[in-house]
């Protein structure tokens, strides 16, 4: 079965409301968010702790990264090593977006919100794991076949320490609770729209 588009995912979290407005009618139609609030639930401070403590894994991860990547050594020019460090590269520009939204994310956040941030970084952060330690296992082999000396080891290990701080951030996500919590926001407008005009309109 396709995925939702937009504006499926629009209608199942938008509701129209009518606001007061200074116009011929009397109201205007105004959208607002009607679906559950989605909420990561644990005390708030928490919360901003466990954003700043996942936040630090991702970009601390990247200095052996780069370590690795720059040592000259004749490995970063193999396919077997230079396509899994790219992809864990991509994934980790991905990732960083994700952690961007999760930062910015108030404690209540829409469906469309959760959800994106959610499918970021359940998954990316695996699959930059799991590029990462292909690169370094690629090295080991150079290391046992092409003999390439103390450069491997050092690439080695810091694809390890990448891929482990990766694992850390799924990790950490992966174990802050969901709830959801009743939305009001269309209740407020319920009685926006003058009687007179209710009756026109119904009519």
């Amino acid at each position: 079965m396709a995925g939702k588009t937009l504006r499926e995912k629009f209608e199942e979290s938008y509701a129209a409301v009518s606001v007061p407005a200074r116009n011929k009618q009397g109201f205007k139609i105004r959208y607002v968010y009607s679906a559950p609030w989605y909420v990561w639930d644990v005390p708030r401070e928490k919360l901003r702790r466990e954003k700043r403590k996942i936040a630090l894994f991702s970009l601390v991860s990247f200095l052996p990264y780069l370590f690795a990547v720059t040592v000259p050594s004749a490995l970063n020019r193999m396919p077997v090593v230079f396509l899994p460090s790219m992809l864990a590269l991509c994934c980790h520009i991905i990732e960083l977006s994700g952690i961007v939204q999760f930062l910015a994310a108030k404690y209540q956040t829409t469906k469309f919100t959760y959800e994106e941030v959610n499918r970021i970084l359940r998954f990316v952060p695996l699959l930059r794991a799991g590029g990462c330690l292909f690169a370094g296992a690629a090295c080991l082999y150079g290391l046992a076949v092409e003999h390439a000396g103390l450069p491997a080891v050092w690439m080695f290990l810091c694809f390890l320490l990448s891929a482990a701080a990766a694992w850390a951030v799924e990790h950490r996500y992966s174990k802050l609770p969901l709830a959801y919590e009743i939305n009001s926001n269309v209740d407020k407008y319920e009685s926006a729209i003058p009687p007179k005009k209710a009756e026109e309109m119904d009519a």
